[in-house]
């Protein structure tokens, strides 16, 4: 059975473009698709149907999609019949597309909206239905793909096409002087070799020789076996998170994938793997012997050869491990190949490193920091360092870049004692903080799970710098067990007082419906902030004094570095005054949006005005990558639109001394 390709073109394309590709994939038959529809609804149904009757023939479907196709085909449905993607010049952003038309044309969401389509001068009609459409079904991508995108390229910035890579795993190349339409002999020729590079066989031919020993990457098909015949569940996800790996890095398989060690008469004797590698030159590399093969000596000669492997690569800085607590002879192995423990713990038990031959101990072991107080400069590398730690868990889900972002340019912040936020670095990344919260007497102390060892040290720098006449208050997840201990120790008591963390999967539809008279209106917190501040004032219950709101007008904005304004959400009455808002926090380094604030004026509650912004606000989000929405709050209102709780902070209190 022939693997099978689908070309879907893109405007003005036909399925005869499919002949190019046919040479591209020898050994497989290559279909083009002629659809005829001209909406995103009609044509996902078109490519929908085609694929469900090629999945009759064949397990395995290739997508080459180009243009306007490559959207209508992540709008069908298909993720689950498609092996493989390769689009060319995608449209991964239309609402965008849309309003970049209408900014071009002098159009408004108003006048869209009364004419229902409006023809412009440069050949394009626009729909009021098409851009409902579009925002009301978000993208849903999950296909291993590979985008070629060029420089030139008028329709879609690569600014949009760079996030929407990294918020779906695909890897993206630029055809640097590359237009929309791939059409030249020497674009064809580039798009023909990344085709081919793609294509080929990722898994490098490595094979590392020891005295009783070979280790390689295995290959997509032994992985697949592998995962196949794996009984336990969890090691089955390992595996299929490794391939996943593999597919997104084709270009880094040997980083990703599971090494298999045998014997030099070939017989199985276990596997490790490196985790992927990190743009710091990281890798952590994991092992395990076979039961019946263990006290042999085999996995501390099989590490010791991958540990020379990696160290042959100039990135590769440093080498890390982790062992369950209990396990005495995994730490032997790891102390045998020169790993020394760090004094931090992960979600196993202890951590070790290796750094490279000739580094000096303190080097290696990842815990050599240097501290220095906040300066406006180091405000991107404080949101790195937030979006970081909140990463692989969400234990400091109530300290991320958005809190930071809202908190420094907030009217209650004390702007002063900035440069008294502490922080601890390591070359040049921030992996500790102690930050005062508005105001000296609150503070959040957190650090990067390898640098765990700086925690007494940040907090006892937050006791001293941070705190107010009074003494110090630090709010600290149930989930941070040891951080907890570290700060008992240090002469903390918890205090009745806590905050509860409250969760949301996007991974549904939102519907969103505004009450008569009132329209959805996007919001700059900047150019805005007054609408907005007089909007806050009435929705958080100070009154409707207009003179003692404006008196306390004393702070304007000016940097909002990462908000989109398009999660930015009022709903306004017919006079323009914004009478309800909502705003959520995305970064397209992150996976998560947050919310804060939403309220709205007493004269227009419960009428879920409040309700349709933030479903229109999700979706949006969804649509940028977001997979989950977070808030700090315990109000019945977030359960009734499905929030769930997922932990709590405790507040914990060290008393001034006398």
């Amino acid at each position: 059975m022939k693997d099978l390709i689908l070309y879907v073109h893109g405007r003005g394309g036909s399925a005869a473009e499919s002949e190019h590709y046919r040479p591209l994939f020898p050994g497989c038959e290559v279909i083009g698709l002629d659809y005829q529809a001209v909406t995103p609804r009609e044509a996902a149904e078109e490519i929908f149907d085609a694929v469900e009757k090629l999945k009759g023939r064949t397990e395995r479907i290739t997508l080459v999609a180009n243009s306007i196709g490559a959207y209508f085909s992540m709008m069908a449905g298909i993720g689950g019949m498609i092996r493989k993607a390769f689009f060319i010049s995608p449209i991964v952003d239309m609402e965008l597309l849309i309003r970049d038309m209408m900014d071009r044309a002098g159009v408004t969401e108003a006048a869209l909206k009364e004419k229902g389509v409006i023809p412009t001068s440069f050949g394009e009609e626009l729909s009021w239905d098409y851009l409902c459409y579009v925002r009301e079904h978000p993208l849903q991508w999950e296909v291993p793909t590979e985008i070629l995108y060029g420089s030139r390229d008028p329709l879609t910035r690569y600014e949009t096409v760079k996030a929407f890579a990294r918020a779906h795993g695909a890897n993206l190349t630029v055809m640097e002087g590359g237009e929309h339409w791939v059409h030249t002999p020497e674009q064809l020729r580039f798009l023909d070799a990344w085709i081919r590079g793609c294509e080929a066989d990722a898994c490098p031919k490595i094979i590392l020789n020891t005295e009783r020993l070979r280790l390689y990457p295995a290959s997509r098909e032994r992985m697949e076996a592998i995962i196949a015949s794996e009984q336990d569940e969890a090691l089955k996800q390992a595996y299929t998170e490794m391939l996943g790996g593999c597919l997104r890095h084709p270009g880094q398989w040997a980083w990703y994938a599971l090494w298999i060690i045998e014997k030099t008469d070939g017989t199985p004797v276990g596997d490790l793997c490196f985790k992927g590698l990190g743009e710091d030159g990281v890798a952590e590399i994991g092992y395990g012997i076979m039961e019946e093969y263990q006290g042999r000596g085999y996995a501390t000669e099989a590490v010791r050869a991958a540990c020379q492997w990696a160290f042959q690569h100039p990135q590769v800085k440093l080498l890390e491990a982790e062992t369950e607590a209990g396990n005495a002879a995994s730490q032997r192995v790891l102390e045998k190949c020169g790993f020394r423990p760090n004094g931090s713990f992960g979600e196993e038990g202890p951590r070790f490193t290796l750094g490279r031959p000739g580094d000096s101990e303190e080097t290696a072991s990842r815990i050599s920091t240097s501290f220095r107080g906040y300066r406006d400069e180091d405000y991107e590398a404080v949101c790195d360092f937030l979006i970081e730690l909140n990463r692989k868990d969400r234990t400091n889900i109530n300290w991320n870049w958005a809190r930071f972002e809202w908190m420094m340019e907030h009217p209650e912040f004390d702007q002063s004692a900035r440069s008294s936020i502490g922080l601890w670095w390591a070359e040049s990344k921030v992996v500790g903080a102690a930050i005062y919260d508005m105001y000296f007497g609150e503070a959040f102390c957190g650090v990067l799970p390898e640098y765990e060892a700086l925690y007494p040290e940040i907090l006892d720098y937050a006791c001293r710098e941070l705190k107010d006449d009074s003494g110090l208050a630090v709010a600290i997840n149930t989930e941070s067990a040891a951080e907890i201990r570290v700060a008992e120790q240090a002469g903390f008591e918890r205090i009745d007082q806590k905050e509860t963390v409250m969760a949301l999967s996007l991974d549904r539809s939102f519907s969103s419906s505004l009450p008569g008279g009132l329209q959805l209106r996007e919001m700059d917190q900047i150019a805005d902030r007054a609408a907005l501040e007089w909007l806050f004032w009435q929705g958080f219950d100070h009154g409707d004094d207009r003179e003692a709101f404006e008196r306390s007008l004393d702070h304007v904005p000016h940097v909002r570095k990462h908000f989109n304004k398009a999660l930015c959400l009022s709903a306004a009455d017919p006079s323009g005054e914004p009478v309800s808002h909502c705003s959520l926090w995305f970064h397209p380094d992150t996976d998560y949006a947050y919310v804060e604030p939403v309220c709205t004026i007493p004269g227009f509650r419960g009428k879920g005005i409040a309700s349709a912004l933030l479903s229109e606000a999700f979706s949006r989000a969804k649509s940028l990558g977001a997979r989950t929405a977070y808030v700090i709050s315990d109000l019945p209102f977030y359960e009734q639109l499905g929030f769930q709780t997922v932990s709590h902070y405790l507040f914990f209190r060290k008393e001034a001394q006398a």
